[in-house]
């Protein structure tokens, strides 16, 4: 096997983990159960100024 070859990857399901839609269901998902900050420290206010 080439090195080419090892080096490709398939990006499909991260293109899908960091959907729109995903991380739109994902953040709707923490404010219904009014989630605490996760291991970054980050609230789900400070998260919203990112996600557009």
């Amino acid at each position: 096997m080439e090195i080419t070859e090892i080096m490709k990857t398939d990006n499909t399901l991260l293109d899908k983990m960091l959907s729109e839609e995903n991380l739109g269901l994902a953040l709707a998902q923490v404010r219904r159960n009014r989630g605490a900050c996760g291991i970054d420290g980050m609230e789900v206010s400070g998260f919203k100024g990112l996600f557009r």
